[in-house]
């Protein structure tokens, strides 16, 4: 009798399995796919202000088929008036430094990131990164051994870029997110 109970236990449980393997579900649709959002950022770093003005443009662009079992919406960000593919911007780059997250660690590239945002957040997801908001972020690069490298990102608070990095914000004013609707028809 238990042998015969493991064996339906089995095969119900791979059934399931294949069915999630072989079924590709697709997130519905968003009502709104495309979206303008002003910011203005202005900051000082090592006595000089830097200040960033633009409008993020937000995009659907279909969904992601490399999922496994739900393919997820997909969105592209880019600048309405200044140059860039995404809505990231470059404000510290070092290379062999010492990392701010792990005293014992070199790394072998580190960036401070502002990032103005990502499709997904703006767009009215309701799971959305919290990277995926407008933010300072850090990226590492660091090896793990002589084959293996590997990259750390974490999301900056104020209080963090000044300890770290001596940055000041001075006005970091985004727009909200829109509220979408994501149905099938």
């Amino acid at each position: 009798m238990k042998k015969f109970l493991c064996f339906v236990l089995v095969i119900a449980i791979s059934l399931s399995f294949s069915g999630c393997f072989f079924s590709h579900k697709t997130e519905a649709p968003p009502k709104i796919t495309e979206g303008d959002f002003p910011f203005y950022v202005e900051f000082t770093l090592n006595g000089e202000t830097y200040i960033y003005e633009d409008t993020v443009v937000c995009n659907f662009d279909g969904y992601d088929g490399s999922a496994w079992f739900v393919q997820p919406r997909m969105w592209t960000e880019k600048f309405k008036f200044s140059d860039g593919i995404t809505a990231n911007k470059l404000i510290l780059k070092e290379t062999n430094s010492k990392s701010v997250l792990v005293n014992s660690r070199i790394n072998n590239e580190s960036q401070l990131m502002l990032s103005c945002g990502r499709g997904d957040y703006y767009m009215g997801e309701s799971d959305y990164y919290e990277i995926s908001k407008p933010c300072f972020y850090y990226h590492e690069k660091y090896q793990i051994d002589e084959k293996v490298q590997e990259w750390e990102r974490t999301v900056l608070t104020e209080e963090q870029l000044e300890e770290y990095f001596g940055l000041k914000i001075i006005r970091f004013e985004f727009s909200e997110p829109i509220q979408n609707e994501f149905k099938y028809d």
